[in-house]
């Protein structure tokens, strides 16, 4: 199954472990964001506040979210863990 394993750092200091699944890139691949311009960060961004938008932790707009974004970083398969809370892509 294609995951993307995130870890999202807001500037008020929380912290999110998030599992981007294929429902967040098909919406990446139908957005504005997807052009031969958008580079791999921004990317990761996108999939970051989508899967925070499923899930119910934001209901910011992209740009809103991107401000108030300080890093997002992927975290390799062998460092997930998943029973960590918001890890799970089942919601």
């Amino acid at each position: 199954m294609e995951q993307y394993r995130l870890v999202v750092t807001m500037d008020n200091g929380d912290v999110h472990e998030l599992v981007a699944d294929q429902r967040d890139v098909a919406k990446w691949e139908m957005s504005e964001f997807d052009k031969p311009t958008a580079g791999p960060r921004t990317q990761s961004r996108f999939l970051a506040w989508n899967v925070m938008r499923r899930k119910g932790l934001t209901k910011s707009q992209f740009d809103k979210w991107n401000d108030e974004c300080a890093n997002v970083d992927h975290k390799a398969d062998e460092e997930a863990d998943p029973t960590k809370k918001g890890q799970s892509s089942e919601d």
